[in-house]
């Protein structure tokens, strides 16, 4: 080693094969330049730009360019307390190769917390669909319903919040019927009103496709039975006495009938409507009924 402020060179040959080009790094006061190997043999020079005998600074080793398959630039290594020994410069080379060895294992950690992480994003989009988006039965998945267990008291969400469904403490899940200005029963009207017809033995239309029945009011205002036909055929398709109803109600002489139910009567064809003095026959009441059923 030199006197203190000259600069000192220690080379280490590497062996390698190449043009002898020189990359240099800064860690401190000491200063490490990495040559790649030249045809008889590449070097590299640890310079002590301040001359410290000790050389016990960190030196920063950069990976020479004919080892670009290792994935990093830089590492740090302590230089021993002391004079730079043949010892020394061995214990350094070691050093570069269990970083190198280190390397490799990182580069086969990355790997597989890559390929972890997409076996994770293929399985998970698999069941997590954004809103709004399509859903492939059989492939896609759905996560179960979870209710919060709410008897005593009721809890509340903001407008556009999350929230979890009531269920009692035996699991049955509470249900509250609330009035909504959508999704409510349409009305097939056949009565004496304006713009209305009122149902005799000529089929009307209630819905000309596939529909559910959840209700009707019935009067008829003769002074003997009438009977009401309802076909799971389209209107035009229906003939009065010789087509098969699928309902039949017999509503008596001045009497009114009318209900509501909570499920509906399936029709996956049609519905259409007659009344007539029997129940398979044609003849036309003395007067048409006033009726009104309520579908979808």
């Amino acid at each position: 080693m030199g006197d203190r402020g000259t600069w000192e060179h220690v080379t280490i040959e590497d062996g390698g094969g190449g043009d002898g080009s020189t990359a240099t790094v800064l860690n401190g006061n000491l200063q490490v330049d990495v040559i790649s190997g030249g045809g008889g043999g590449g070097s590299v020079t640890i310079t002590d730009p301040i001359g410290q005998d000790t050389m016990a600074n960190s030196v920063a080793v950069v990976i020479a360019s004919n080892q670009s398959a290792v994935p990093i630039s830089a590492a740090t290594l302590p230089l021993p307390t002391g004079a730079a020994t043949e010892t020394t410069l061995t214990a350094i080379e070691g050093a570069l190769g269990i970083i190198e060895g280190l390397v490799d294992e990182l580069e086969t950690l990355v790997t597989a917390a890559k390929d972890a992480a997409t076996s994770v994003d293929s399985t998970v989009s698999g069941w997590l669909k954004t809103d709004d988006s399509a859903f492939t039965v059989g492939t896609h998945h759905v996560a179960p319903v979870g209710y919060l267990a709410d008897e005593s008291s009721t809890d509340s969400v903001d407008e556009g919040d999350v929230g979890a469904a009531r269920m009692t403490l035996d699991r049955k899940q509470i249900v509250t019927t609330q009035p909504h200005t959508a999704g409510g029963l349409l009305v097939a009207n056949f009565t004496s009103g304006d713009t209305y017809t009122a149902l005799t033995n000529g089929a009307q239309v209630i819905k000309a496709s596939a529909g559910q029945i959840y209700g009707w009011y019935f009067h008829n205002p003769n002074t003997t039975t009438v009977y009401i036909l309802v076909y799971n055929i389209a209107a035009a398709s229906v003939t009065v006495g010789t087509s098969t109803a699928q309902l039949v109600f017999a509503v008596g002489a001045g009497q009114t009938a009318n209900i509501l139910a909570a499920n509906g009567i399936t029709f996956t064809t049609a519905m259409s409507a007659a009344a007539a003095t029997t129940g398979g026959g044609n003849t036309a009441p003395t007067t048409a009924l006033e009726v009104m059923f309520f579908y979808v």
